[in-house]
């Protein structure tokens, strides 16, 4: 292997071990990993055009994977839980995050997913359980892969809330 491509799996890695640790550490803490979803302030169902969680989930997962969150239909005050632990705070703040952050950027691959819905709420809005397997590394090589159990709260087609569960 070539020097720079050395250090580039030396970095990816770290970046990987580093993931595994927070997801272990998480945990072991002994965090529930049900969170309750913060009750909305929602536009009534009556009011919405449209509320298609499957397409506003499809986009953010995409997201992962290409590292562009530009299509993401976040809500401005959505949260993202992660394994117990509150990891972002506004659309902004997740946009960024999926755009820039390492522990997303070393994300190289999402597949077998598989879908199921929650009833729709009275105020129209829909929960969306997706699970999926990330692969973890580079375009080239996966360095290790990485079970997610999510859940997408959609009211009039925008993400309101995120919660994720991950394990090794």
């Amino acid at each position: 292997m070539n020097p720079r491509m050395n250090r580039t799996a030396t970095r990816l890695s770290t970046a990987a071990l580093a993931l595994a640790a927070s997801c272990l550490a998480v945990g072991a803490a002994g965090v529930p990993s049900a969170v309750a979803a913060p009750r909305a302030t929602a536009v009534a169902a009556a009011g919405c055009e449209a509320n298609d969680a499957h397409a506003a989930a499809d986009a953010y997962l995409a997201a992962l994977v290409s590292h562009d969150a530009s299509a993401v239909p976040f809500a401005p005050d959505v949260r993202r839980v992660e394994n117990g632990l509150v990891t972002g705070r506004s659309g902004e703040e997740i946009r960024k995050d999926l755009n820039t952050s390492i522990k997303y950027k070393i994300i190289s691959g999402l597949h077998d997913r598989v879908y199921t819905e929650d009833p729709p709420a009275p105020d129209g809005g829909v929960s969306l359980h997706v699970n999926y397997v990330l692969d973890i590394g580079a375009p080239d090589f996966t360095l290790l892969k990485a079970k997610v159990a999510e859940r997408f709260d959609v009211r009039c087609g925008q993400i309101t809330f995120i919660e994720a569960s991950i394990s090794l």
